[in-house]
């Protein structure tokens, strides 16, 4: 009697075999790796708020990953996956303008003349 393997269809072998069979696999999971270590070099530096581009960074990668790994792409055909690199652009725009306008806040308010009421 002759066992039959296993099908490999969890998901856990689907992206093994994703990582090690294909040069996006590779790419995409070296990425995860330097976004953990990204985030981890920002946790224990002085500038720590810049820790969120490291972790934005991290779950989109992984969200790729898992999106190209499960070969969904072929089933989401409401999204252009050439296109969402402009949109990842665009998002890290507007959390440098949110940066830039909230710093303009919190220093306007320092500086702002304490007024003392004379009675």
């Amino acid at each position: 009697m002759a066992e039959e393997a296993a099908p490999q269809n969890n998901t856990m072998q689907k992206m093994i075999d994703y990582t090690t069979s294909t040069r996006k696999g590779g790419i995409l999971m070296a990425e995860i790796v330097l976004s953990i270590i990204v985030v981890i070099c920002f946790a224990v530096s002085v500038f720590g708020y810049y820790i969120l581009a490291g972790v934005w960074e991290l779950i989109s990668t992984i969200i790729i990953f898992i999106i190209f790994s499960l070969e969904l792409q072929t089933t989401f055909r409401f999204i252009n996956f050439q296109w969402t690199v402009f949109g990842f652009l665009a998002s890290l725009l507007y959390g440098h303008d949110t940066y830039l306008i909230l710093t303009e806040i919190r220093a306007s308010k320092d500086s702002a003349p304490v007024m003392i009421a004379s009675i």
